[in-house]
């Protein structure tokens, strides 16, 4: 009961303090094997990034995120959960994560696991 009283007031406390979980990298890109390297491809109907993971040699699935800072976009990709990898090409439209403004001015990144960065390429 003691235990139950003690995670009801933590839970109270975390979320009068406006804590929450914030998504840290878990994951390099050199840790996944790729078919297509992540990129950013510029449309007519705007920005978006593409990437396909080759299923083959890559078992255990990544989450991907996003945060932005300092005027700069991000993307990286969890730690391996245990689901299977999925393998099919990825597109994400970066207006449904609020980067197009940083595509425009070339701002895009993958964040390292070991904090490092890698500046997404832009196509067409």
């Amino acid at each position: 009961m003691k235990l139950l009283s003690l995670v009801i007031l933590l839970s109270l406390a975390s979320s009068k303090t406006g804590c929450k979980y914030t998504p840290q990298p878990g994951s390099s890109l050199s840790d996944v094997v790729f078919v297509v390297y992540p990129h950013i491809v510029k449309s007519k109907d705007g920005y978006y990034l593409e990437y396909q993971i080759n299923a083959d040699s890559t078992i255990l699935r990544r989450l991907l995120y996003s945060r932005s800072h300092e005027g700069k976009g991000y993307y990286f990709f969890s730690t391996p959960i245990s689901n299977n990898a999925y393998s099919g090409l990825v597109k994400q439209y970066l207006k449904e994560v609020g980067f197009d403004t940083f595509a425009a001015q070339n701002e895009v990144y993958w964040l390292n696991e070991d904090k490092s960065v890698v500046k997404l390429r832009i196509t067409q």
